[in-house]
């Protein structure tokens, strides 16, 4: 007589166990795939199956220059993992060890955060296939800053390494200069999956910022232009209510924009013009900028034209409980 396996779901077919694995509870599969090395094997193909939601909720590069007298910028990588998908995100990181070994990790809480840092992108190339493997293909939020002191150019070759393949629904650029190679950058890989863009004090080092802001609005709905402190980011020169007018014409219907330097980004006739404007474009906008007018309150198309002492705003009357 053959001796019975200690696991009869050994002895079904091998499409049915796949399938069983599959309808499985993560944390079930974690302890699955320590049982046999046929049963590693089932958990770790569907585990590397695309997933149908962002595994991380953010990936954060932070650019910055380990030795300023030498040419290059490293990475500082941070990626930020919901409780909820840590136990997908462990399965994946167990599954790549070079990269567990390589991440330095901070804290088990509600959320999961690994640092690394690249300096040179050839000697990590085989690191940043294993991390792109565990993030997957979508990621919630991807924040591009640099350190405080550090001005030098976007590091645009190693960013495209590192999100490679990847989807984003939102984008923070903060401290960042930007140039025109870094917009066509954007426009290629980034933008064309946004929902939402943050502009934080970015230094405009492009041809035409006007174009630049124009060009975000046919692929982003949720744009927000924050100036504050000491920066870089110069609006003075932007006829900016007639260019408002034209990004909420476009996909954009959510814009805020806030320089504490420019007291002067709406003028009296600037506000007029979008008080003008901003109703009659037939949808339902959101829009908030500096008041450097008296005060206004009243109602026009289902637009709700407001101005005080802390800010200007137009915003459909559905949408007003929308925080800025």
């Amino acid at each position: 007589m053959h001796a019975q396996s200690p696991f009869p779901i050994e002895q079904l077919p091998q499409e049915l166990v796949r399938m069983i694995v599959g309808y499985l509870p993560w944390k079930t599969n974690l302890k699955l795939r320590l049982v046999s090395r046929q049963f590693k094997q089932y958990v770790d193909e569907h585990l590397w199956k695309p997933l149908a939601y962002p595994l991380l909720s953010s990936l954060q590069l932070l650019m910055w220059k380990p030795d300023e007298k030498l040419p290059g910028t490293a990475v500082m990588t941070t990626i930020s993992v919901p409780k909820k998908r840590q136990i997908v995100f462990r399965l994946r990181l167990a599954s790549q060890m070079q990269l567990a070994h390589a991440l330095e990790h901070n804290l088990w809480s509600n959320f999961e955060s690994y640092e690394f840092n690249f300096e040179s992108m050839d000697k990590h190339g085989d690191l940043l296939d294993h991390v792109r493997n565990c993030i997957g293909t979508r990621v919630d939020n991807l924040q591009i800053q640099r350190a405080e002191s550090y001005l030098m150019p976007l590091p645009i070759e190693d960013i495209a390494k590192i999100i490679e393949g990847v989807r984003f629904r939102q984008l923070g650029l903060c401290h960042v200069p930007v140039n025109d190679d870094d917009v066509c950058f954007l426009e290629q890989q980034v933008f064309p999956s946004l929902d939402e863009l943050w502009l934080n004090n970015i230094r405009m080092e492009m041809t035409d910022p006007s174009n630049f802001l124009l060009m975000i609005s046919t692929y982003v709905r949720t744009v927000r232009i924050l100036v504050s402190g000491v920066s870089d980011m110069d609006m003075s020169h932007i006829e900016f209510a007639e260019l408002v007018v034209k990004m909420m014409s476009n996909k954009t219907d959510w814009l805020l924009a806030h320089d504490v330097h420019c007291s002067a980004l709406c003028t009296p006739s600037s506000i007029n013009l979008l008080r003008e404007k901003l109703p009659k474009l037939g949808k339902k906008i959101w829009f908030q900028t500096n008041n450097s007018s008296g005060e206004l309150d009243y109602t026009i198309n289902e637009h709700r034209v407001r101005a005080n002492d802390a800010y200007f705003g137009i915003k459909h009357v559905t949408r007003e409980h929308e925080k800025a």
